[in-house]
């Protein structure tokens, strides 16, 4: 850098890449001896690491360069998918909390489907309680996970709203 000067040296898109990672480094040593147990985040961009050994295999494959290139230029639209992939995700979510929000719930006896005949001792002699199903949309976290545990698992779909309709 001092060779060729600063406004030369960062012309290059691979001096660029250097030179987050060397501070970047720095950064997280400096900060995990002032900081018990470090910053987390900045561990990172130690991924940015693998990709030093590029510059050297693509000054002698000009396809690899143009692969890096095509890759680097992906990332600015693929964050624009995610985004707008989050908020839908995000109405999604509200709207399910609007729908079947507090209506996930079951009574330990079987038979019993509403929360005003779950009183009482069930045919075992067992004291029935009103419980809470572990995946609901009582709030906006427990709705995103349930949309994640859906689309993971979609024949679940299909028994979470058979268990709605029930509840009806």
């Amino acid at each position: 850098m001092v060779h060729l000067g600063a406004k030369v040296y960062f012309k290059s898109g691979w001096n660029k890449m250097d030179i987050i990672i060397v501070v970047t480094s720095d950064l997280e040593m400096i900060l995990s001896r002032i900081v018990k147990g470090g910053v987390e985040f900045l561990k990172l961009f130690r991924i940015f690491r693998a990709l030093r050994p590029l510059r050297i295999v693509a000054a002698r494959l000009p396809g690899l360069s143009v692969l890096v290139r095509t890759a680097e230029i992906s990332v600015e639209p693929l964050a624009n998918t995610m985004v707008l992939v989050m908020a839908a995700g995000l109405l999604l979510g509200l709207f399910m909390m609007q729908l079947m929000g507090g209506s996930m719930n079951y009574c330990t006896d079987s038979g019993v489907w509403t929360e005003p005949q779950c009183v009482g001792l069930d045919d075992d002699g067992v004291q029935r309680q009103w419980l809470r199903y572990y995946i609901n949309f009582d709030n906006l976290g427990q709705a995103l996970f349930a949309q994640l545990i859906l689309v993971k698992f979609l024949s679940t779909v299909s028994s979470l709203l058979d268990l709605y309709t029930k509840h009806l």
